[in-house]
This record gives C-alpha cells, sequence and structure tokens, in this order.
C-alpha cells in the first residue's frame, strides 16, 4: 500500500525495533496512547517503501525542509 503525506507533517522518523527495515513516521498529529502504551495514528513503511522514505526524508532534511528531527 503505497501512503501519501507531506514530509512537512512529520514530527520525526523512528527505526522499528520489531520487523527488520521497518520505519515507523510519527506524524506532528500523532499522539501517544498511555493505555496501550505506543503511537496512535503513525504510518509504519516496510521494504522498499522504507527505503524510498528514507531516502527522501534525509533529502528533505539537508534541504532544510525540517526544522527539528
Amino acid at each position: 500500500m503505497n501512503e501519501i503525506f507531506s514530509l512537512a507533517d512529520v514530527a520525526w522518523v523512528n527505526r522499528g525495533n520489531t520487523i527488520e527495515n521497518e520505519v515507523l513516521v510519527i506524524l506532528k498529529c500523532s499522539r501517544w496512547d498511555f493505555e496501550y502504551e505506543e503511537w496512535a495514528n503513525i504510518i509504519v513503511l516496510l521494504g522498499d517503501e522504507a527505503d524510498e522514505f528514507l531516502e527522501r526524508w534525509v533529502s528533505y532534511k539537508e534541504r532544510g525542509g525540517a526544522e527539528q528531527c
């Protein structure tokens, strides 16, 4: 599945701990769910989608698109 979202809406990016080549995209609108002790409303990317996203995210940051990372 392809996800479409603005890089400006990304708060930060984490590498997943459970699956190899997993990227967790935490959005500015994501919130911490205290009951389940995990992020709610995040995007999980795997495999080639994760690699492609990371390449674009790094390029975006290098151009100054991300104020805090």
